[in-house]
């Protein structure tokens, strides 16, 4: 592994304009599975760029059939799998503004979770949440019935279903292309509205700092709602083209040693963690 050190502040000077471009560079190239899921139960289960730019564009129909406008917020109450990495793509590629949120697998009392996830719908004001349909009911009552109710809610089933439109609008740097909510275990979570130039300029960034090329191969256990998986490592590894393995974080909660055999497996180069995962 490898250890980050800037001894300057360079400018950056990402070498493209939005987040949504980042799968064009990878279509551009030679094709190949940007991201790869793996579990215990199915080792590898990759993500060819083809099938991830047709479901990012097919959410993206999706949100501008029922009428999304440019700045529109979409909750994401998705877990970290390919569903949430192309609706995310695809609320960008609409010129939406995707809200991820933590995905209610609780162990304990979920009334936490619950409350938290209200707090954000009330901050956010989403027009649209993207859930899987077990939880559309809960999502058509609870988190949307002020809003639009069932017709405020998409499932996997509806992109997957959706023609794919035959032009997109056109994103600008200066688009609000996410909001970032706190987890929120101490209070009320806490909302950062960041911009498509925001956030290339941090993963430019990143990439700089560590030397990150083709070369080398990422792994993440952490949860892509929140920054250190979602920016660290998704939007990092895919700027700098370098292929991502990731881990459901239920794996690393049950077995911890797992991620440290994966990262010997897979030969990683970069996987980042919060201090508590090391402890």
């Amino acid at each position: 592994m490898r250890a980050a050190v800037l001894s300057n502040e360079a400018k950056s000077q990402p070498r493209v304009r939005t987040v949504d471009q980042l799968i064009r560079g990878w279509q551009r190239q030679d094709g190949g599975a940007p991201i790869t899921f793996i579990d215990l139960q199915n080792p590898h289960c990759p993500l060819p760029i083809a099938r991830l730019v047709d479901l990012a564009e097919r959410y993206a129909s999706t949100l501008l059939a029922r009428g999304v406008a440019p700045g529109d917020r979409v909750l994401l109450l998705l877990p970290s799998g390919e569903e949430f990495v192309a609706a995310f793509l695809g609320a960008l590629i609409a010129r939406a503004v995707p809200v991820p949120c933590v995905f209610p697998v609780v162990l304990g009392d979920p009334a936490p979770l619950m409350a938290n996830l209200a707090s954000i719908v009330a901050s956010a004001r989403p027009v649209q949440v993207v859930t899987l349909s077990p939880l559309a009911k809960a999502a058509a009552g609870s988190i949307m019935s002020g809003v639009g109710g069932a017709s405020a809610v998409i499932v996997p089933e509806d992109a997957h279903a959706t023609p794919r439109a035959h032009s997109f609008p056109t994103v600008d740097e200066g688009d609000l292309a996410l909001i970032q909510y706190t987890s929120g275990p101490q209070s009320e979570p806490t909302g950062v509205a960041l911009t498509h130039k925001n956030i290339l300029a941090n993963i430019d960034g990143i990439t700089a700092a560590m030397g990150l090329c083709e070369a080398d191969v990422g792994l993440t256990w952490v949860p892509l709602v929140h920054d250190m998986g979602l920016i660290g490592m998704l939007l990092t590894s895919l700027y700098a083209r370098a292929k991502l393995f990731v881990m459901p974080p239920q794996v690393f909660l049950m077995r911890p040693h797992a991620w440290l055999k994966a990262i010997s497996d897979l030969r990683a180069t970069l996987s980042a963690a919060p201090n508590a995962a090391y402890q």
